[in-house]
């Protein structure tokens, strides 16, 4: 690849590890040699998150003990942009969280299916709603009133 690119093989391997910045001129011959359209790296960038926008996230108080570098915000906008984009759109669904109180559901507890055991009348059904819909249920099979407690239980190891 180097030799078709009329570069050393030094030059392409800090390349590939982002170490040096691609010329104009190599991308004219990666562009020939491995017949690529230069059109399509310009409209696939142009709305992702880059740089700027990260450091933006990472600027908030949240992030602030991290201290992350440009060069690893560079990085990741260049080598991972779906990974850049992703957090963009998470950090933006984040701070729309922040700016809306929280929302105040009604939660409810209902008693049902009143039985009588041993002469009192004990729930045998228990629901749980939130907002309005039954978020949890619970049937009662067994009751037991005082019912017999082995004392060793509680006896203190020693």
């Amino acid at each position: 690849m180097a030799a078709t690119l009329a570069v050393s093989p030094s030059y392409l391997n800090h390349l590939e590890r982002n170490q040096r910045p691609v010329t104009a001129q190599v991308l004219l011959r990666l562009a020939e040699a491995y017949d690529v359209d230069l059109k399509s790296f310009a409209a696939e960038g142009a709305d992702g998150t880059g740089p700027e926008q990260l450091a933006e996230i990472f600027a908030d108080p949240m992030f602030a003990d991290f201290g992350i570098p440009r060069y690893e915000l560079l990085e990741v906008a260049d080598n991972a942009p779906a990974i850049a984009d992703a957090l963009s759109r998470l950090y933006a669904a984040f701070t729309e969280m922040r700016r809306q109180p929280p929302v105040m559901v009604d939660y409810t507890l209902f008693f049902e299916d009143w039985q009588p055991v041993d002469g009192v009348r004990f729930p045998h059904k228990i629901r749980r709603a939130a907002a309005g819909a039954t978020t949890e249920e619970w049937t009662v099979t067994k009751v037991q009133i005082n019912p017999k407690i082995d004392q060793k239980r509680f006896a203190v190891k020693g």
